[in-house]
């Protein structure tokens, strides 16, 4: 099972896509430090905090890169129709 399958059954149990970890960080930053975009769309498609703390740079940079890579896929997308 998938990180997304997963975590689609914990949010059908109410559980808090924005908790953080041990070291602080929400699910978006997480999804960041390993370059999940997937994960990262779907968390935001689902509500996700953008930002674990105020300031993150790398919450804030890759949310820019996630915006850019899902617009890329779109467009290969379009090209193979």
């Amino acid at each position: 099972m998938g990180a997304i399958a997963c975590a689609k059954i914990l949010l059908d149990y109410n559980a808090d896509i924005d908790a953080l970890n041990f070291s602080g960080h929400t699910p978006f930053h997480v999804s960041a430090e390993h370059l999940d975009h997937a994960f990262a769309r779907f968390l935001l498609q689902n509500r996700a905090r953008k930002h674990c703390r105020p300031g993150c740079v790398r919450c804030r940079l890759f949310v820019k890169q996630t915006e850019k890579h899902e617009r890329s896929t779109r467009e290969q997308q379009l090209h193979e129709i």
